[in-house]
């Protein structure tokens, strides 16, 4: 495997024989003329690709790879450096012709090279000119990965969080790559995962219906998260999302028996359904504190109470965009008058 590989940059408009003077960033997400290609094969022992030219820690980066020969030949590998700063500092994410997805990271030295995961994927094709979409989601301490549509693996980042550019690669592992070869790809976009709700604290006062604290916008992939304050008795409080305003939408929900909820209305208030799970790491004693954070990624979610992943979320029955809330009585609840306080209230669009 693949660790004392060198990082060759190739500039913006191809290889060229001499050297090409540094292009000036493009902002995002207009990758100009990146965003479509192909990646030649040069070299033997060294990584090649594009820079999108950002310094972003948290992002969104996909693109749809045309594999340049049959997996079951010849070795080939390609995907992304995001968080790439100098050399020696990167995150590298990508497939291989053996069918297996990569995650290897480094922290400022070669020496500090370490494969944090490699994982075989029934997702990967890998027959002659078959392609293969990959898309990389990385939230702070955390990532998701999806290939083809599909979510694979969440990914742990935690190693290396400064900002740094994304690369689309093709060569990071010895052996796959055949000189003189291209891989070609299309739509190669980068985003930054913008905050539209900075950390907020707020109260939600216990009455006969719900109370929301909203973040308007037109939001499907999102990240929320905030704390909440166990107010004692009855409760129930999370967040709504995808919600138009017309009984579309999901809620997960914390609530004093120490389960998590995951609601979902299709169009009216008898549409609603519950999946429930118990998760003993809920808090409940009157005066704690649980941390909910809630992603929502395409027909896919997921569920961290106090820093575990809990659960994944099927969101396909609602997947249209619409605003976020804080919330408290989903459920029926006891302390009318009463209030659950919150802190840390964030969103963050991932689209």
């Amino acid at each position: 495997l693949e660790i004392s590989r060198n990082l060759q940059f190739t500039a913006y408009f191809g290889v060229a024989p001499t050297p090409t003077p540094t292009p000036s960033p493009t902002p995002m997400p207009a990758l100009g003329s990146i965003a479509s290609g192909s990646i030649a094969h040069t070299v033997s022992d060294a990584i090649e690709g594009f820079a999108a030219s950002i310094d972003e820690v948290n992002l969104r980066v996909e693109a749809t790879f045309a594999n340049p020969y049959s997996g079951y030949s010849d070795g080939w590998d390609y995907g992304f450096l995001i968080r790439q700063r100098g050399l020696d500092a990167y995150h590298a994410i990508g497939i291989r012709s053996d069918g297996h997805w990569f995650h290897h990271v480094r922290t400022g030295a070669t020496e500090s090279s370490r494969q944090v995961a490699l994982q075989q994927s029934r997702h990967i094709r890998l027959e002659a000119n078959a392609t293969n979409e990959i898309l990389v989601i990385a939230v702070e301490d955390m990532g998701w990965l999806f290939i083809n549509g599909l979510f694979v693996s969440a990914l742990d980042l935690h190693l290396w969080s400064e900002p740094g550019d994304a690369y689309i690669f093709e060569g990071f592992n010895d052996g796959f790559g055949i000189v003189g070869r291209t891989t070609d790809y299309t739509g190669f976009n980068v985003s930054a995962s913008s905050l539209v709700q900075a950390p907020t604290s707020g109260s939600l006062s216990h009455a006969s219906f719900i109370s929301e604290s909203r973040v308007y916008g037109d939001l499907a992939d999102v990240s929320v998260e905030a704390t909440f304050i166990v107010p004692g008795g009855n409760w129930n409080h999370g967040f709504l999302f995808r919600n138009n305003g017309l009984n579309e939408l999901h809620a997960v929900v914390l609530d004093s028996y120490g389960r998590w909820i995951h609601h979902v209305r299709t169009g009216s208030v008898s549409s609603g359904s519950n999946v429930r799970f118990g998760f003993p790491g809920i808090n409940m004693l009157e005066g704690t504190t649980n941390h909910l954070r809630v992603i929502a990624i395409g027909l896919t979610g997921f569920v961290y109470v106090n820093g575990d992943l809990v659960g994944n979320l099927d969101l396909s029955a609602v997947s249209s965009a619409g605003w976020v809330s804080a919330a408290a009585g989903i459920f029926s609840q006891s302390g009318v008058g009463k209030s659950t306080i919150f802190a840390n209230f964030t969103v963050r669009a991932l689209d």
